[in-house]
C-alpha cells in the first residue's frame, strides 16, 4: 500500500481517478473529478493536493482538498462546504489498510477540515486516529426506490404529497435536461429569479459566481448532472437538480414559483422525481443535507452530518470549534428573525 500526494492533476491520473468513480459503490458528485474542475475554475483556487493510494501500482482511493487560509493558519478542505454531501473522499471504508493509508497522509496536512461528512466516514475514521473531532451538523435523508409486482414505485406517502393536485395530475408533467443541454439550466435560472426564496435573498443562484459554478458543473459533470423542470400546463413552476453516481440520485438544489404555491409544487415535484428516477433505474435518492418536512414525508431512513476536523494540533482544533460554535449559533439567532435575515442575505450577495 503506498500514498501520493500530488500537487497537481495530470491526464493520466484524472484518467484513472474517473474510472474507478464510475464502478465504486461510494461514488458522489464531492468525491468526483468533476467536482474539483468545476471548483478550480469558478473559484479561482490555485493550490490544491490530491491523496491517491495504490496498491501494487493501482489506483484504488483519491481524494482532493483545496489549500486555503482560514481561522489563521493553513488548512485542506474540500470546497464549496454548503455544497458538498457525504463521503468526500473517493475511498473503500471497508478496507482498513487503504483508510489507514489514508489518515495517515491527511495528518501529513497541517489542518483537515470538512463539513457534510456522513456518520459511517466519521465512525471508521475515528477508529483510525484520535487526532480529530466532529460537530454535529445535520441529518441526511435517503430514499430507496422500490417497485411493486407490477413494477409500479412505490411510494407511501404519495397521497399527502399529491392531496392539492388530486383531480390535476395530469397538468402536471416532468421534463429531465442533463448537463450537456442549455434549455435545463436556463429554465432554472428563469424559475430562480422569479422563485419564493428569491424575495428573502436566500436563492441559489442569488450571485454571479453560483450561476458560474453551476455552469461548470454542467460542462464537466454532463449527463451525470440533470436540471429536472415541472411544468404546469406548460409553464415550467418549479425545478430540482442533483447528479447521478452508479445507480444513486444526489438530490442538491430545489426551488418553485411563489404564485403556484397553492398547489404544493415542490410536493409535486419530488413525486414526479422519484417516478423519473424509477424509470431509469436508479436505486436510491439521496436528498442532501438538512431537515425539512417534506424530506420526513419522503423518506423514513436518515443519517447524522457532521462537521469534521483532523489535526495533531489539540489547541487548534479547539479553537476552530469555538469558532464555528459561535459563527453557528450567530446564524441560528439571526435566522429566527426573518426580516434582519433577509437583508443579511442581501447585503452578502451584493460582495458576491
Amino acid at each position: 500500500m503506498k500514498a501520493v500526494i500530488y500537487q497537481t492533476l495530470d491526464n493520466q491520473l484524472e484518467k484513472e481517478w474517473l474510472t474507478l468513480w464510475k464502478k465504486s459503490p461510494y461514488a458522489n458528485y464531492t468525491n468526483s473529478p468533476q467536482w474539483l474542475f468545476s471548483v478550480t475554475e469558478t473559484f479561482g483556487y490555485s493550490q490544491y493536493v490530491c491523496i491517491a493510494i495504490y496498491e501494487k501500482n493501482e489506483l484504488v482511493a483519491i481524494g482532493a482538498l483545496i489549500k486555503k487560509r482560514k481561522y489563521n493558519t493553513t488548512i485542506y478542505t474540500v470546497e464549496p462546504g454548503d455544497y458538498i454531501s457525504g463521503i468526500p473522499f473517493l475511498i473503500d471504508i471497508t478496507n482498513k489498510k487503504v483508510v489507514k493509508a489514508f489518515v495517515q497522509a491527511l495528518l501529513s496536512l497541517n489542518v483537515v477540515l470538512l463539513d457534510n461528512v456522513a456518520e459511517e466516514f466519521v465512525e471508521i475514521f475515528k477508529k483510525n486516529t484520535p487526532a480529530m473531532d466532529i460537530i454535529p451538523q445535520a441529518p441526511n435523508y435517503y430514499l430507496s426506490i422500490l417497485k411493486d409486482k407490477e413494477g409500479k414505485v412505490i411510494i407511501e406517502n404519495r397521497k399527502e404529497l399529491m392531496r392539492r393536485v388530486r383531480n390535476i395530475e395530469e397538468k402536471f408533467v416532468l421534463r429531465a435536461f442533463d448537463g450537456t443541454m442549455s434549455e435545463g439550466i436556463q429554465t432554472a435560472f428563469k424559475i430562480d429569479n422569479m422563485s419564493h426564496k428569491q424575495s428573502g435573498g436566500y436563492n441559489t443562484f442569488s450571485t454571479k459566481t453560483t450561476k458560474t459554478f453551476f455552469k461548470n458543473l454542467a460542462k464537466n459533470f454532463q449527463k451525470n448532472m440533470s436540471f429536472n423542470i415541472l411544468y404546469f400546463e406548460n409553464t415550467p413552476i418549479a425545478f430540482e437538480i442533483g447528479f447521478i453516481a452508479n445507480k444513486t440520485y444526489f438530490g442538491n438544489q430545489i426551488s418553485f414559483l411563489a404564485e403556484y404555491k397553492q398547489y404544493s409544487p415542490g410536493k409535486v415535484l419530488v413525486t414526479r422525481m422519484i417516478e423519473h428516477l424509477a424509470s431509469i433505474k436508479i436505486n436510491k435518492m439521496d436528498l442532501g443535507s438538512g431537515d425539512a418536512h417534506i424530506k420526513r414525508l419522503i423518506a423514513k431512513d436518515h443519517r447524522q452530518f457532521y462537521h469534521m476536523i483532523i489535526s495533531d494540533k489539540k489547541l487548534l482544533i479547539s479553537y476552530i470549534k469555538f469558532r464555528k460554535f459561535i459563527k453557528s449559533y450567530a446564524y441560528t439567532q439571526l435566522k429566527s428573525h426573518a426580516n434582519i435575515y433577509s437583508t443579511y442575505r442581501k447585503i452578502k450577495n451584493i460582495k458576491k
